[in-house]
């Protein structure tokens, strides 16, 4: 009595010849497929953020540090037209360290200059760094003419040992559950 060798369901499959060596587009193909794949509720935000881009001098994007590149939303960036925005590229204490020349030269390559911030560390100076890159930005585009009106800046200069802090002293002990 011969011994019959075992072969794996993949293996059958790869004998018999079903497998296809490259991709195929099929015929009826057309790329506005694709387009059908986008959510309802992030067109809606998207346009909801692009209503009120109109009111604002500065966009603040902020980002996670560790996906700097994709994270950020290509649509949503043509959209700022020539409004100045600053990138912040939040917890960076989480990504290499030795990533971070890299990132920040490639990103002003395209024009942006990104700040790298560990919001859990509230005595670091990343955060006056944002405040005065914005103001920084928002002044070089009011020079070369962007806004249509006058700009009013006020930046009130905080403690931030007891402003960034969140406050619980207002916060009651609510039961929740049935009855």
């Amino acid at each position: 009595m011969a011994v019959r060798p075992y072969l794996s369901r993949s293996e059958v499959w790869l004998a018999s010849g079903n497998f296809r060596v490259a991709f195929k587009f099929p015929l009826d193909f057309h790329p506005s497929a694709f387009i059908k794949w986008y959510p309802g509720h992030m067109a809606k935000g998207l346009r909801i953020m692009e209503s009120k881009l109109a009111k604002c001098d500065c966009i603040l994007e902020v980002h996670d540090a560790r996906i700097p590149y994709s994270g950020r939303n290509e649509k949503f960036v043509r959209n700022f037209g020539s409004r100045p925005h600053v990138l912040v590229l939040n917890k960076a204490d989480l990504g290499e360290g030795a990533r971070r020349g890299s990132i920040s030269k490639s990103l002003e390559r395209n024009g942006i200059r990104p700040v790298f911030l560990n919001s859990k560390d509230v005595k670091q100076k990343s955060i006056r760094r944002i405040v005065q890159q914005v103001l920084d930005s928002i002044q070089i585009a009011e020079y070369e003419g962007v806004f249509r009106r006058r700009v009013r800046k006020y930046v009130h200069d905080f403690d931030m040992e007891k402003n960034i802090r969140p406050r619980y002293s207002c916060m009651q002990n609510f039961s929740t559950g049935p009855g």
